[in-house]
This record gives structure tokens, C-alpha cells and sequence, in this order.
């Protein structure tokens, strides 16, 4: 969340919408399968959020996308709460996955 605070910084005059924003797009870029955020890009018009893993110019490069009155309308800690139900899920996944194969090697 930190790296997409700092790349909010110069798109937001409110402190607290830059926080709140950054804390959507961390959660978002997760959902996506976003190791980091490299990058935060404002759409032209100003209505949305690009979070860039990767070269902006690599057409390999992740992205997520986030519309902007979204991301500053939910509070970090709902982000936070959203993010740490996201973890449980996947380490739940990587959990019974682990378990499947070792009932499969006793076959």
C-alpha cells in the first residue's frame, strides 16, 4: 500500500481520499494477482486509477484498474478487512491443494 500511497500523492490535495484510494487499489491489484505496485497512472479525465506492475511501456506489464469516487469512498479499513479475507482464501486454496497432493501420492 505504500508504494501506491506515494504514487497517489500527486493526484490527490486530500490526504485522507490519497490514503483510502491507496488502500483500494492495493486490495484491487491483489484481486488481480498483483505481487506490487510499480506504478499509480490517473486516466486523462481524472475519473480513474491505474495500478502498473511492471515498465509503463511494457505491454507485458500488469494493470488494475479502479474508478476514483470508488476507491476514495471506502475506507482503509474496509480495504484492509477486504484484503485480509482475500489472504485466508488463497492460503485456504494453497492449504487444501497441499493436502490433495499428498492424498494423492498415497494412492
Amino acid at each position: 500500500m505504500q508504494r501506491a500511497q506515494a504514487g497517489l500523492k500527486p493526484l490527490f490535495a486530500n490526504p485522507q481520499e490519497a490514503e483510502r484510494a491507496a488502500g483500494q487499489l492495493a486490495y484491487e491489484s491483489k484481486v488481480s494477482g498483483m505481487r506490487q505496485i510499480d506504478h499509480v497512472v490517473a486516466r486523462p479525465d481524472g475519473t480513474g486509477l491505474f495500478a502498473v506492475q511492471g515498465e509503463l511501456g511494457d505491454p507485458a506489464a500488469q494493470r488494475t484498474y479502479v474508478d476514483r469516487q470508488q476507491a476514495v469512498s471506502h475506507s482503509v479499513e474496509a480495504s484492509s478487512r477486504q484484503s485480509e479475507a482475500l489472504d485466508s482464501q488463497f492460503n485456504q486454496r494453497a492449504q487444501e491443494q497441499q493436502q490433495e497432493q499428498v492424498r494423492n501420492r498415497g494412492l
